[in-house]
């Protein structure tokens, strides 16, 4: 789905956004480097499957956390996680790198859970792209989760503690 797509919903349930253009953005990293000031909480986006493929689970973790599968898996009760392929990210409209929970609107068959850091649920604000790494979106965190809930995707909250952040 397009950004202007994403940001006309958003509009549309009255979801206050600020957008932030800037470089693309492919990593942590990246987002560090950036010279635009993007007030709240930054997080990572991946789209994970089990290991047979059968299930999909997006996986919203703060940004400086570093992510195990082994330890997600515990927390989601799914274990052989691995990261999906392109084509299933071709499906929901989107590329590495570019995830967002806004693939959710691409989500038709109800085929992704959602689980998100405690620690960003708690941000006043939260960023997120818009399905692509050249635009960064912030919206209030309470606003975020309605949002969520009204594209028939609850998130489920996980209190992750990596051993090692980045």
């Amino acid at each position: 789905m397009k950004p202007e797509v994403i940001m006309e919903k958003l509009s549309d349930l009255q979801v206050n956004y600020v957008a932030h253009d800037h470089p693309a953005l492919f990593t942590v990293e990246d987002v560090k480097a950036c010279d635009v000031d993007m007030p709240g909480g930054h997080c990572k986006n991946m789209l994970l499957t089990n290991k047979k493929r059968s299930k999909y689970f997006l996986v919203i973790l703060e940004a400086d956390k570093r992510m195990n599968f082994k330890e997600i898996g515990t927390l989601i009760g799914v274990s052989g996680l691995k990261f999906a392929k392109e084509e299933t990210l071709n499906r929901f409209d989107t590329f590495a790198g570019s995830v967002s929970p806004f693939i959710v609107l691409e989500d038709s068959k109800d085929e992704v859970q959602v689980f998100m850091d405690t620690e960003l649920m708690e941000t006043k604000i939260i960023n997120f792209h818009p399905n692509i790494n050249t635009v960064t979106l912030g919206i209030q965190t309470d606003q975020f989760i309605e949002f969520m809930k009204e594209a028939s995707h609850t998130i489920t909250p996980i209190e992750y503690k990596p051993e090692v952040n980045v």
